[in-house]
């Protein structure tokens, strides 16, 4: 089998005009004459190597070749390379050649998607399809791919997308049957394009790339006639969930999620460092309370409060059917775009103003938890007696926590903290009442 490596036609810049307008797919739609669906697996680890299958089932079809482009997030996978399906014994490859690499590289850093097509051709016509259903379906071939062992993707959806760039992608050549020219054949195109759990995505009224489907000007941009007869189902792996492993908010390993303790631990966290730790990785893993795949923010502390204090209805556990799980998929503005994410909360700013021995907050938010850090070794105390302080001198350093937990105060617009000794705010952190990051600008 001839493998031929070279860089692979431009999809990058498509993510920039995607709008996502999800439709569910109805059960009494009549069925399309061929369906082609990548594998939706939904439970992988990182690490591993997965054959991602692409499928074709539906109205038997006599096919002579096939020209396929696919997209995929290149941080999330390695590509490896293609295997044959082995669907007839009677079937003879001409040729199955891929051709893989990134696409646009000046869009790399905004867009890190790779792209890989795959065109077979058969030395003879190949029945492929006969059925409706995964049973009936035949294994074109596997895409090879490595997941990575970056564990900010722990809980994502990984997607694997049919790519068009011009009108000779996604298409399936057919031998026509009761024709009197001898060799008459039909170039199948797009008819419907769907996401994986049903999200329809067609729209041949786009522009190029995209990921909606062949366009309208695709229909006659060809010498052999066109028809529009094939469904495309993109793919997706799902990365397991750390709490998989381990359990969300157990931070102290205990067995037993999101307790005043487990708080007491993140708390010192926060304080003292890496040094509270007794397994590293399994307390890192249970901290990501939001499941972001980011652990260890203050924001997650401020959401394993907000249970401790009965304020947040949660089951205690992760998404479950795998779709309500995080996407790696951009939006329109190329912002991340979270379909059916169950946890997600806003973000704000604020100011932490520095005066001689005091810090004053600025917000229009209200905060539940702000992390300070002050170079040199200061003895703080609060403005607020309400409020919870406390802090710990690390070397040459000061760690303060100011806390509204288990309180009915909120942390608003003031003054904070004061202190003695000699010491000047650095650095600092916080998380809104809703468990939101706060961005903070010291001044």
């Amino acid at each position: 089998m001839n493998h031929m490596i070279k860089k692979s036609l431009l999809c990058a810049s498509l993510f920039v005009v995607m709008s996502f307008c999800w439709t569910t797919v109805h059960a009494n739609e009549p069925p399309r004459s061929l369906t082609v669906q990548i594998e939706k697996i939904d439970y992988a680890y990182l690490g591993m190597v997965r054959g991602v299958r692409v499928m074709i089932s539906g109205q038997a079809a006599e096919v002579t070749e096939f020209d396929f482009l696919f997209a995929y997030y290149s941080m999330g996978f390695t590509f490896l390379g293609v295997t044959p399906g082995d669907f007839d014994s009677t079937a003879e490859w001409e040729s199955l050649v891929y051709h893989a690499g990134p696409p646009d590289l000046k869009a790399q850093d905004r867009w890190p998607y790779d792209t890989v097509r795959v065109k077979g051709v058969f030395s003879k016509p190949v029945y492929l399809g006969g059925g409706d259903n995964d049973s009936m379906s035949t294994l074109l071939f596997t895409l090879d791919l490595k997941l990575t062992n970056d564990r900010t993707f722990t809980c994502m959806n990984l997607p694997i997308r049919f790519c068009w760039w011009d009108c000779d992608d996604n298409t399936i050549v057919r031998v026509d049957e009761g024709e009197s020219e001898v060799g008459s054949s039909t170039v199948l195109l797009s008819d419907r394009v769907y996401e994986p759990y049903e999200w329809e995505i067609t729209r041949p009224d786009t522009s190029v790339p995209t990921f909606f489907g062949a366009l309208h000007d695709c229909d006659n941009a060809k010498s052999e006639p066109t028809l529009r007869s094939i469904t495309y189902v993109n793919g997706v792996v799902g990365v397991v969930c750390f709490e998989s492993i381990d359990g969300r908010g157990d931070m102290n390993l205990n067995g037993l999620s999101i307790e005043l303790d487990d708080e007491r631990v993140f708390m010192n966290y926060f304080l003292y460092g890496d040094s509270i730790f007794t397994h590293q990785d399994a307390q890192r893993a249970a901290s990501d309370m939001d499941m972001n795949g980011n652990p260890l923010t203050i924001a997650d502390l401020a959401l394993m409060a907000r249970i401790i204090d009965k304020d947040f209805e949660d089951d205690f556990s992760f998404p479950d059917p795998p779709e309500l799980r995080p996407w790696i998929l951009p939006g329109p503005n190329g912002e991340l775009y979270k379909p059916g994410l169950w946890l997600s909360f806003p973000t704000g700013e604020a100011a932490l103003i520095r005066f001689p021995s005091r810090v004053a907050l600025a917000t229009d938010d209200s905060l539940s938890v702000v992390y300070m850090i002050f170079e040199g070794v200061v003895n703080p105390s609060l403005i607020d007696p309400e409020l919870n302080l406390y802090f710990a001198n690390v070397g040459d350093s000061t760690r303060v926590l100011v806390t509204s937990f288990h309180t009915d105060k909120d942390i608003v617009s003031g003054a904070l903290v004061e202190w003695d000794g000699e010491g000047e705010l650095v650095e600092a952190q916080a998380a809104t009442h809703l468990s939101g990051q706060v961005v903070i600008v010291i001044r």
